[in-house]
């Protein structure tokens, strides 16, 4: 049985659409610019800008030259190096991604689940602007504990800075419960590999790789089955407290009080034998109104 109390959840084609967002804010800054903006000269900039951040997350790149160069080599691969400054060109685009936050099939149906069970956190390499745009545009944001983007914390992936940054600010103490789920082989999955934990591929393409290492793949965001779930006591005492609570109002104080003795001794014995850790009662205690807040960064 599986046991993962916690998913690392990268943004773009996991949870939302970069694809689609890519294809409009491209189209509408080549317009813009009065270049070619037909579907070659869209696969022209996706293939120039793959390979930029294909490079980035090897370590051959920074973030800062990857935005300065990345259309200035579009607007010479399309014959058109005069129409304008790449930095200006780029910061034009990247105003129109932020615009745009489409979903994945099922992302939300999958967080609300997700989000009842596990402890739920984004880690991005995007900018950081254009993804706290998205992320709160497309009601993600609410189900998350933690948003970790890359230019915040100082590192991107496949470093394991970035996953051990959002680790210890989480407050989790058992790597082995924590899952990292991407789209990406070199970023997410690598990532997740160098940081020590077990990694989920969403696989929405159909792709078979053979030389990366992954726990599980998938066609769709779909986690539930490798999830940690309490144990049925657990589920009983969070059952039982509810409905304690319910009849507090009609002056059943007395059965609230002991509900909660019983239900202190019985998490007490768990913690101490090992049945349960503290990650393991974070989603039960969000259940009811306790760290569904996202937490904020300096």
């Amino acid at each position: 049985m599986a046991n993962y109390t916690c998913l690392l959840l990268d943004v773009d084609n996991t949870l939302l659409d970069f694809n689609a967002a890519e294809r409009a804010a491209v189209g509408i800054t080549l317009e813009h610019y009065g270049m070619p903006n037909g579907p070659e000269a869209l696969e022209t900039y996706h293939q120039i800008n793959r390979q930029l951040w294909d490079s980035l997350a090897k370590g051959e790149l920074n973030r800062s030259k990857l935005f300065a160069v990345r259309f200035g080599r579009v607007m010479q691969a399309l014959g058109t190096p005069e129409a304008g400054n790449a930095r200006e060109m780029n910061d034009f685009y990247e105003n129109e991604l932020a615009n745009h936050a489409d979903l994945m099939p099922g992302a939300l149906t999958a967080l609300e689940e997700l989000g009842e069970v596990a402890t739920l956190a984004i880690v991005s390499n995007g900018a950081t602007q254009v993804q706290e745009s998205r992320i709160a545009a497309s009601g993600i944001g609410r189900f998350m504990d933690g948003v970790y983007i890359s230019k915040k914390v100082g590192a991107a992936k496949p470093s394991p800075k970035l996953l051990d940054y959002a680790i210890r600010d989480l407050g989790l103490t058992n790597r082995s419960r924590v899952l990292m789920v991407g789209d990406d082989l070199l970023a997410d999955i690598k990532g997740g590999i160098n940081a020590g934990i077990d990694t989920c591929w969403v696989n929405y393409s159909g792709e078979n790789p053979a030389d990366y290492v992954r726990k599980y793949t998938g066609m769709k965001l779909d986690l539930k089955g490798i999830l940690f779930r309490p144990a049925l006591a657990t589920e009983l005492m969070g059952a039982v407290l509810a409905l304690a609570i319910r009849l507090l109002p009609s002056g059943r104080l007395w059965t609230l009080v002991l509900v909660v003795l019983g239900i202190c001794t019985y998490a007490a014995f768990a913690l101490l034998t090992g049945a349960l850790t503290r990650d393991d009662l974070a989603p039960l205690l969000r259940r009811f109104g306790r760290g569904r807040a996202p937490k904020k960064e300096d």
